[in-house]
């Protein structure tokens, strides 16, 4: 396989999909992460995961932080924006709603939990138990957007998730 057009493939991709999202369709409100001990780290404004967001159509939710870097919050100010979230991704190694839930008893009161709305991006797994987005996602940004826009906007595609999962 020539790699360098499989990267050309695939950027090609990732921009006709793009296209699918207009002006005025409306943005839903997404958090990500989850926390490790006591502090959730956001990712910034730059981050490759906050443009797919952007890319799919969503509003982040801890937006404001012009930096390709992550940075720390304290879990409180966390679960206050996850109050106004629509949906939750990437909560961590979370397979179920009731293994969120159980790491922390106030996630069973985000808006998000309530209404079914929480995905991770560990449907594929590697033979050593990680998450394949990790490895395989980098070089597919595409299936990425495709999923993410699967998950916000149903009503746009007819795909069936790759890396997410609908946690239950």
């Amino acid at each position: 396989i020539n790699i360098s057009l499989l990267f050309i493939n695939n950027r090609n991709n990732y921009n006709n999909i793009k296209q699918i999202i207009h002006d005025g369709i409306k943005q839903p409100k997404v958090m990500l992460n989850s926390p490790w001990r006591d502090t959730w780290f956001v990712p910034g404004n730059r981050s490759y995961i906050v443009q797919l967001l952007t890319d799919a159509g969503a509003d982040y939710i801890c937006k404001g932080f012009d930096s390709y870097q992550s940075r720390a919050i304290s879990t409180e100010q966390a679960y206050v924006l996850c109050q106004n979230a629509d949906f939750w991704l990437c909560p961590s190694e979370a397979t179920s709603i009731d293994y969120l839930v159980s790491t922390n008893s106030r996630f069973a009161n985000i808006p998000a939990v309530l209404n079914n709305r929480v995905f991770n991006n560990n449907r594929i797994t590697t033979p050593m138990g990680g998450s394949d987005f990790w490895e395989s996602g980098v070089v597919c940004a595409d299936v990425v957007l495709r999923d993410m826009i699967e998950i916000l906007h149903p009503e746009l595609l007819e795909h069936e998730l790759y890396y997410y999962i609908r946690l239950e």
